[in-house]
């Protein structure tokens, strides 16, 4: 019988709590000898520790910063990133991790991984549909909300707005950083629950709803999602991966744009029948002319919008033919003045349908992907069983700035670097209302995501190396 290969699972210290990772280490243990490490602050430690173990294949779970130092001893690496910890992280970032293969939950990052040149397989999990109890009841709009990110504006006040008046709301109010009492959940809510280590109040919360409203702007995987469309519920989210890589707007659950209630349609349409514009602002990976053509498009359809919305107000709405209100309705993108809002408010027969129709879309997109996930599960082992050994740490020229300085870091200070580097995990950028940031911070975004502002820098660093180089010469000169 042949040996299992001994693999190390290195998890971020918060999921010792959440156990959101527990069902990879299950599939890993189909095929390996798993142990479980927490890397915490001591993490170069740790990685110490690991490496004298002598383990065949080592797993980062959401702490691939720490793949350098593995890399360098040799060790077969394996990289697990999530996209809302380092899906926005600089090219820089990953340098060193190219010898290191990945596994992308979402697809954006799988793209924007394999454009760095890293080897990525593209994976996508879906929990058992037959764990959880149906949702069968659509009569009214009963919503469930888990108050995640209170301090970044998803809050319960938010998401009343988002859903109007009409719909019964329940909060899980569990903030992930700040205390519940920093952000009460009423009055907005109509009944509140709090966290507990099984999670059996949010459980409950969702067996009595057929909503669920995602907490978060951006997910790695997103559970309590996928645990809503197993339910057959229909699931509001931002529009950002992954949840626009599982939802079609309309069709098995809502699209919006969580991030901004000033420009926002809200009340939401929750028949999805009225089109959803997808935002366009601080879109900087399209570029100056993309973003020029996005907002002259977007300024074009809110003028119609509004002049759609002023005639059906007027005094001669009566006359219009219905064919050209039901347009007008749709143009203006307006829940209480289309079709579909006017038959939300009136007609709770039609909603429920329109309810149950989105519900039974997600349940059965929820057991097509549990069945792919479960026959691709022996082809993502191979990928990570066939993993190479690295050659370890190449040292860059001195030319390549940024990452040769990076690369003596890792070889003469690897503390420092893993500080640098995790803090992408733990403040993910694009867990961040961009809205609340600072001009600065906004800046350095876009610098690190823009082309053009990225070759601007690097035109800026090295006119500034040649002036110092000439200065250096002048003054030996002389």
């Amino acid at each position: 019988m042949t040996q299992m290969l001994r693999v190390a699972f290195v998890d971020h210290a918060y999921h010792r709590v959440t156990k959101s990772a527990d069902f990879f280490v299950e599939v890993l243990r189909q095929r390996f000898d798993v142990t479980v490490y927490y890397a915490g602050v001591q993490a170069a430690d740790l990685a110490q520790d690991i490496v004298l173990a002598g383990y065949d294949i080592i797993v980062l779970w959401q702490t691939e910063y720490m793949s350098p130092l593995f890399i360098a001893a040799g060790q077969r690496v394996v990289c697990i990133p999530m996209h809302d910890g380092t899906g926005q992280a600089p090219g820089h970032f990953w340098q060193h991790m190219q010898q290191a293969r990945v596994i992308s939950f979402c697809h954006a990052m799988h793209l924007r991984l394999t454009g760095f040149g890293l080897t990525s397989l593209p994976v996508r999990y879906m929990k058992n549909p037959a764990s959880y109890p149906r949702v069968t009841d659509y009569s009214t709009p009963r919503a469930v909300f888990w108050q995640r990110l209170p301090e970044q504006g998803l809050d319960a006040e938010r998401i009343r707005d988002m859903l109007g008046p009409n719909v019964s709301l329940h909060v899980h109010n569990a903030p992930d950083l700040v205390s519940p009492d920093d952000f009460p959940a009423l009055p907005a809510a109509d009944s509140v629950s709090y966290f507990d280590l099984d999670r059996n109040a949010l459980a409950a919360a969702m067996d009595e709803a057929n909503i669920f409203v995602c907490p978060r702007y951006a997910e790695g995987i997103g559970m309590a999602m996928l645990e809503a469309m197993a339910r057959g519920m229909v699931v509001i989210a931002h529009d950002a991966p992954t949840h626009n890589e599982y939802i079609r707007h309309g069709a098995n659950g809502l699209l919006t744009d969580l991030s901004d209630a000033d420009n926002a349609s809200w009340p939401i349409d929750l028949s999805g029948t009225t089109p959803y514009a997808r935002p366009v602002r601080n879109r900087t990976d399209l570029g100056l002319k993309g973003r020029l053509k996005a907002r002259l498009r977007e300024t074009a359809e809110r003028g119609v919008a509004t002049a759609a919305t002023r005639l059906l107000t007027s005094d001669f709405a009566d006359r219009i033919d219905p064919r050209v209100l039901r347009v007008l309705g749709t143009v203006t993108r307006d829940p209480q003045l289309s079709i579909a809002g006017r038959a939300q408010a009136d007609d709770p027969e039609r909603l429920a349908a329109h309810l149950e129709t989105m519900g039974d879309a997600t349940r059965a997109q929820a057991a097509t992907l549990r069945t792919q996930w479960a026959a691709g599960l022996r082809d993502m082992l191979d990928f990570i069983e066939e993993t190479p050994r690295p050659t370890g740490i190449r040292v860059t020229p001195s030319g390549h700035g940024r990452m040769s300085r990076d690369t003596e870091l890792w070889l003469e200070k690897p503390d420092k670097m893993i500080a640098l580097m995790a803090r992408w995990e733990a403040h993910g950028i694009v867990l961040r209302d961009r809205t609340e940031m600072e001009r600065s911070e906004k800046l350095r975004l876009m610098v690190q995501q823009n082309a053009l502002w990225r070759a601007v820098r690097i035109v800026l660093l090295y006119t500034r190396r040649a002036v110092l180089g000439v200065l250096g010469r002048v003054l030996r000169r002389g």
